[in-house]
């Protein structure tokens, strides 16, 4: 249950208002929503006496209609139908987004409150741009984009004009302080537009501003209801019945005429093969046999199959789940009125098949988890324009997506890993004859990809569904220094927010270092140095943070051995809770000759795969397994490697919902609580957004 100490502690009201128990109201003598108007009480009740309607529009019962011979929303905007085309306007670009000009009787306008920079271009203002008393902030109308607003209690443009507000206008709001469509909408969930007032309330039986946040009010649960906020509903204790709201009344049945029974009550179920079904079977016996009794199952579990058998003295009531997941573990209960048996179902990691993603040369191929040492290899894709050259690949968890890089390391794309390879359709993230790609590792909370541009020495992000931006992470001083430095892998703490690289210099003793700093390119420091050349890097997050850890970090290293001799080793480190330093660190696994790793590695719910530099095989460690793949196209060896399964359950960073509310990229921060909105390298006139 979550409990407000002060709900008006962080609630701002109109001055001719007072917050009370979390939202506020106008003071006596006074009306409107308590946050931007507060007006003297007067007879007028006409509902259009505080509507500003455009001056080709009128106002009709409250809302603002353009007028006979014009088109558009009645507020902002009313324009001629017969109005000219933009062929007529010659060249009217709008920057970032063309709405921003508007061809009008075949002349090129900016939208109100932005800047015609020269004839026909109109862009984002900057302060400098503005009216002394109006300010340059994102308008919502344009996805944003910035322009000129006139400060309260003036009204104009905001470019040219901002003049004070008349006296029979005083108790009105700046003409861009309202806004009967509340900007297009309310961006809280559970709010509503209230269009006399042009502002965001929240919904009866929500509280709140309307503008940050609305809360189920559990004040409208009865006193003797649990109110569950994470699902917005008032439910009644065990034992009794009701709506939650207006009554919660016993149930009137005494314990000893009931009796619950479930075939191994009390007991663990664990599941290790998900290829049978998960059931359950409950009796419910008693000289009251109205009571027939039903399964209550954990929040996250599949929709059941449950019948209900009547029996001479009760009832059996069987659950059934076909297809059982991990998801599906927790306690399951049978309940007949105020009486209950349990048993508590663990459907083992384990017994959830993966998929096995594998590259070999340009050929990108598919597998599955599996018990045996042998397993086929399906096709998924070839990378385009790549003969024989090396590709670097990554899935998705989230998006179920495979990204990847095809024209020798110039172009990275995706595709869906559902689709086969007659109906698959790739798309293009991003493509520069300039620049060459080596390592991928994607942030699945947010979809932001992280790639290794090997020609300039730097790292790039990009994201999937902005296509064709980037931006490069210049504050990393490990990637900056003189000194040549190589790269040797990248991996993510997605709920952290952090970012591991291996990199090494050259010499006839070889020795490298880990270096870790946030994924927005902050607070970069060495975690590790390193006793040989590093060439993977992986890792398992712990999601949540369990304990002190914050999950363990892996990679392959050569080292040397002797005078001449050089060994491969795998070695793994816990990570402490912050992430940023190491409890443990420990060899796991010395290589010999005939089994030298690739760079393929990752970690999977705490298996630790890698690939072989010279066979078609894979090895696993918990479990231990070398399994061979058959049907393997393009070379005899393997090189990138990655695992496409479920995501970690109840994992976010910042930046996991509308992109953290970022025009372009948004990076999560150290510790994964914050996130920075940067501007694309190829957007020069974006302004950086907090």
């Amino acid at each position: 249950m979550l409990i407000f100490s002060d709900r008006c502690a962080n609630v701002r009201c109109h001055e001719n208002a007072k917050c009370d128990d979390g939202y506020c109201r106008c003071k006596e003598g006074f009306e409107g929503d308590g946050y931007s108007e507060c007006r003297r009480k007067s007879e007028d009740r006409d509902p259009c006496a505080r509507i500003r309607c455009h001056p080709q529009a009128q106002c009709e019962y409250g809302f603002c209609r353009c007028k006979n011979g014009y088109k558009g929303d009645g507020y902002w905007n009313c324009q001629p139908i017969q109005s000219a085309t933009s062929a007529d306007c010659g060249n009217c670009n709008g920057i970032p987004f063309k709405e921003i000009a508007q061809c009008v009787g075949g002349r090129c306008v900016c939208a109100r409150g932005f800047i015609e920079v020269q004839a026909g271009v109109c862009m984002e203002c900057v302060q400098d741009n503005c009216h002394q008393d109006a300010v340059c902030r994102p308008d919502d109308r344009f996805n944003g984009a910035y322009s000129c607003h006139c400060k309260a209690g003036f009204t104009g443009d905001g470019v040219s004009v901002c003049k004070p507000e008349s006296v029979g206008r005083e108790d009105a709001t700046s003409s861009h302080a309202f806004d009967p469509t509340c900007g297009g909408g309310c961006r809280i969930r559970n709010a509503e537009c209230d269009r006399y007032t042009g502002t965001c309330k929240c919904r009866s039986g929500y509280d709140g501003d309307g503008e940050r946040g609305c809360y189920w009010n559990c004040k409208l649960c009865h006193p003797s209801a649990i109110c569950d906020r994470e699902n917005e509903r008032c439910i009644c204790p065990s034992g009794y019945r009701g709506d939650g709201q207006t009554f919660c009344e016993q149930i009137p049945v005494r314990q000893d005429s009931i009796k619950v029974r479930i075939m191994g009550e009390g007991e663990v179920m664990n599941i290790t093969d998900i290829s049978h079904p998960l059931e359950l079977r409950c009796f419910v016996t008693g000289s009251d046999q109205s009571y027939s009794g039903q399964w209550i199952q954990p929040h996250s579990a599949q929709e059941p199959i449950v019948t209900k058998t009547r029996q001479q003295d009760g009832y059996e009531i069987s659950l059934r789940i076909n297809q059982p997941t991990i998801t599906d573990s927790g306690r399951y209960e049978c309940r007949a009125g105020n009486v209950a048996a349990f048993i508590d179902v663990n459907v083992e990691e384990s017994a959830i098949p993966f998929t096995v993603l594998l590259t070999s040369d340009d050929g990108i191929l598919m597998t599955q988890s599996t018990d045996s040492n042998v397993t086929k290899a399906t096709l998924w894709n070839i990378a385009e324009n790549n003969k024989y050259g090396r590709v670097s690949m990554v899935g998705d968890c989230n998006s179920q997506r495979i990204i990847y890089t095809s024209d020798y390391g110039h172009t990275i794309r995706w595709g869906s890993s559902n689709s086969g390879q007659n109906k698959l359709v790739t798309k293009e993230i991003y493509t520069s004859q300039f620049n060459r790609f080596r390592n991928l590792a994607v942030d699945s909370l947010s979809g932001n990809v992280f790639a290794w541009e090997e020609a300039f020495g730097k790292i790039m992000v990009f994201n999937p569904n902005k296509p064709n931006i980037h931006y490069t992470l210049e504050s990393l001083h490990s990637l900056t220094s003189s000194e040549q430095q190589n790269f040797a892998g990248l991996a993510l703490h997605s709920t952290l927010g952090l970012m591991y690289w291996a990199i090494y210099t050259d010499g006839w003793r070889p020795n490298g270092t880990i270096q870790v700093a946030s994924m927005s390119g902050e607070n970069e420091e060495q975690l590790l140095q390193l006793t040989g050349e590093p060439l993977a890097i992986s890792i398992s997050p712990a999601t949540p943070v369990n304990g002190n850890s914050a999950g363990k970090l892996c990679w392959m290293q050569r080292s040397s051995k002797g005078m001449f001799g050089l060994v491969t080793e795998l070695h793994c480190a816990r990570l402490g809770q912050t992430g940023r330093e190491i409890l443990t660190n420990e060899k796991i696994r010395e290589f010999s000759p005939s089994e030298e790793p690739s760079f393929g590695m990752t970690q999977y719910k705490g298996t630790l795969l890698w690939t072989d530099a010279s066979k078609t095989v894979y090895y696993s460690i918990n479990p231990d397994r070398r399994i061979r793949v058959r049907y393997v196209c393009c070379s005899n060896r393997f090189q990138a490697l990655s695992v496409l399964g479920d995501c970690p359950q109840a994992s976010t960073n910042p930046c996991t919902y509308s992109n953290g509310r970022c025009r372009y990229i948004c990076l999560p921060n150290d510790g994964g609580r914050s996130r920075t909105c940067v501007c694309p390298d190829n957007e020069p006139g974006c302004h950086k957004e907090m």
